[in-house]
């Protein structure tokens, strides 16, 4: 199973299938879709019996892998599974492409990037340990859902292009712009050429070259000048420019797929480093130096 995901499916999800199956792309894609949803959701009343029918209707219209048989034991086990998360899903499942039965393609990274030239002549960075889920790009809908970072040079077409996350949606005709929608941090969009206009349920923003966007949550969205660290992944590089460690230690594990031990105590001090094609264990050994303080991979 691919560990690109947001978060790490768990184990007790994936052994219920036993030997007689395995989790497809789409069915991978769907509980990530369930586990982002259900992390900022405490547990209001609701109608149990009615959210169980919900998300019974939901987990029915995956598409599998290929035709199997399961047995009952292991399918009991998943729908157990997924009753955990009733109530959360219940108040919001964000969904591609909602009841469009047109085909899906799903392409992920790990630890190395990925450059994908997509059927409408758009061509697509994707960052490490990330994942991008389109449909089939007819001229009548161009929709993508993006989990990770990606830079997009999207090929002019009547059509618009429509990058989708849960904090809003960013809709182009024709542009170079990157958007980073990563665990624990904010949801950013930074703009190179032309223009997007990213819509959220409460706000519209249009971005013009130069700018980048950064929403906490769909309520709090903010505009700002982009800088040399936008961009640098590309080129392999992370740069951090007076940024406070806790979100340089959040970037460098979304980054590497690793959990870095340090001091939290320092948590707060600003640093300005730059991590040029490094591997986790040497990003490791550059902050420990740089702080006088042991920093390791758990």
């Amino acid at each position: 199973m691919s560990n690109s995901f947001q978060h790490n499916i768990p184990d007790y999800i994936t052994k219920a299938l036993g030997d007689e199956g395995v989790l497809s792309d789409n069915d991978n894609v769907k509980i990530q879709e369930i586990l982002n949803v259900s992390e900022g959701f405490a547990y209001p009343e609701s109608k149990v019996s009615n959210n169980w029918v919900k998300l019974k209707a939901e987990i029915e219209g995956l598409p599998v892998a290929e035709q199997r048989k399961v047995s009952m034991v292991p399918m009991i086990i998943r729908w157990s599974v997924a009753a955990m998360l009733v109530v959360a899903v219940s108040l919001s499942i964000w969904k591609f492409n909602s009841g469009n039965s047109k085909s899906e393609f799903v392409y992920s990274t790990d630890k190395d990037l990925k450059v994908l030239n997509l059927a409408d002549g758009s061509k697509i960075t994707l960052n490490s340990f990330s994942k991008l889920i389109t449909n089939d790009l007819s001229t009548d809908s161009r929709e993508v859902v993006l989990i990770g970072e990606a830079f997009f040079e999207v090929s002019h077409n009547e059509t618009p292009f429509i990058v989708k996350t849960e904090r809003g949606n960013i809709n182009v005709t024709g542009t170079k712009f990157s958007v980073k929608n990563r665990l624990n941090m904010p949801l950013q969009v930074a703009l190179a050429e032309g223009q997007v206009i990213f819509k959220s349920d409460k706000k519209t923003i249009t971005l013009k070259p130069g700018e980048i966007i950064t929403a906490k949550d769909k309520n709090t969205i903010f505009k700002s000048a982009t800088s040399i660290a936008t961009y640098s992944w590309i080129d392999s590089k992370l740069v951090f420019e007076n940024e406070v460690l806790s979100t340089i230690i959040t970037s460098l594990e979304n980054q590497y797929n690793v959990k870095f031990d340090y001091d939290t105590s320092l948590k707060n001090e600003r640093l300005t480093l730059t991590f040029d094609h490094l591997s986790a264990t040497q990003a490791a050994e550059l902050l420990s130096r740089t702080l006088n303080s042991k920093v390791n991979i758990q």
